[in-house]
């Protein structure tokens, strides 16, 4: 008689266990449960208009109309766009050259005579694009007609630096190396050259400046030259964004 009470009492006991258990995986089942809702986010990022201002350049020049030969500086091209070319030298002067009889001759342009006395050429790139951008120059006119004639630009170290000036100061500061790079030296005849090159896949938002060190006119061979005025002789810049 106790066995069976007893068998009974464990039988009982066996069913109240598994029925806590079961219970307790309902509720665990219940916790576990994911519930997942939305909140909309209604925003509209713009960019600051024509990309944010467009500063002034380092030894500016100073008529943004004419060039004075012997006063030569940075000339603004007042920019309304945030990408394009900011400033340029207005003109290299190079005066009356007497060649040599014989061999290779240099002949250096005259420089800004205000500022830090260089040659800079500006690219504003403030559309915070990410495809990269390349600036070339070529040289054009009669001279391309002379053989072995070159221009020599180039700030021997290949640095481009960021102008974050105002328009009416230009400031300098270190460019970020992943952003842009640019040769060390610069020879410009009938093909363009590659002067600055905005990487692809940096986010580009700033005005990058390549100071273009002494300017020479370089003449390869002096025996080859004929004389005349080539004064309507010019660099063309050429910037464009990467495809």
């Amino acid at each position: 008689m106790d066995k069976r009470k007893e068998k009974k009492r464990m039988n009982k006991s066996l069913y109240l266990l598994g029925l806590l258990s079961l219970i307790g995986l309902s509720e665990a089942s219940i916790y576990a449960e994911e519930s997942k809702e939305e909140t909309s986010v209604n925003v509209h990022i713009a960019t600051p208009e024509n990309g944010g201002d467009t500063p002034a350049p380092p030894s500016a020049a100073a008529n943004f109309v004419s060039s004075d030969p012997e006063n030569p500086g940075n000339r603004s091209n007042q920019l309304q766009a945030a990408f394009g070319l900011a400033y340029q030298p207005d003109i290299f002067n190079f005066g009356q050259v007497v060649l040599k009889e014989k061999g290779e001759q240099e002949i250096a342009a005259k420089l800004p005579q205000s500022g830090d006395r260089k040659f800079h050429v500006g690219v504003k790139a403030k559309n915070r694009d990410t495809a990269g951008w390349t600036l070339k120059v070529g040289l054009k006119g009669s001279l391309t007609e002379q053989a072995g004639v070159t221009l020599e630009i180039g700030n021997g170290t290949g640095e481009v630096k960021v102008n974050q000036g105002d328009a009416e100061t230009a400031q300098l500061f270190a460019a970020p190396i992943e952003a842009v790079s640019a040769p060390k030296n610069i020879s410009v005849g009938k093909t363009e050259a590659l002067v600055m090159q905005g990487k692809a896949g940096a986010i580009h938002n700033d005005v990058y400046d390549y100071e273009l060190g002494e300017v020479t006119l370089k003449i390869a061979d002096v025996s080859q030259i004929q004389a005349g005025d080539y004064s309507q002789s010019s660099l063309q810049w050429n910037l464009e964004k990467a495809p």
